[in-house]
């Protein structure tokens, strides 16, 4: 039988060293001259935003002016205009104007598709509308009497 020495195993013929295996780690005795960097301006940062010159840290952030209570200038938004294509509609508050441009989808080239002048179309009454306006009222009086007639009030 072969003798075993003391720390070595017989694994089939192949001697293995039991003990672990140790790690050493060496810890420098001052930190990295970069944290002393990464501190100082962290520093600075704080220091300039509460000595800041328009108020400091507590003055509240506005994503937008809420002085108008109106839309001004140009929106743009998209959409589908056709079963392939999109487009860009874009509206002018102050010009009173609406527009589409096209995005051709072989080219990808931008076409205008349409265009208009809206202000006078709020003074339009009845036009393009099912059913009419008018016939809408006539309905609307119809069940009117009816309610009428079913409380009794003449």
């Amino acid at each position: 039988m072969p003798t075993i020495e003391p720390g070595i195993e017989n694994n089939g013929g192949h001697a293995i060293n039991p003990q672990p295996t140790q790690t050493v780690y060496i810890q420098s005795a001052k930190p990295h001259p970069i944290w002393w960097v990464i501190a100082g301006s962290l520093a600075v940062i704080a220091v300039a935003m509460v000595l800041r010159p328009d108020g400091g840290i507590g003055q509240p952030a506005f994503a937008q002016s809420t002085m108008s209570a109106s839309a001004h200038g140009i929106f743009a938004f998209s959409g589908q205009v056709s079963k392939n294509a999109y487009g860009v509609f874009m509206v002018d508050t102050d010009a009173g104007t609406i527009w589409c441009y096209r995005i051709d989808p072989n080219s990808g080239k931008l076409q205008l598709v349409s265009g208009r002048f809206w202000r006078h179309d709020s003074r339009l009454e009845n036009w393009g509308t099912e059913p009419s306006t008018k016939v809408i009222e006539e309905i609307l009086e119809e069940q009117r009497l009816a309610k009428q007639k079913a409380s009794g009030q003449p």
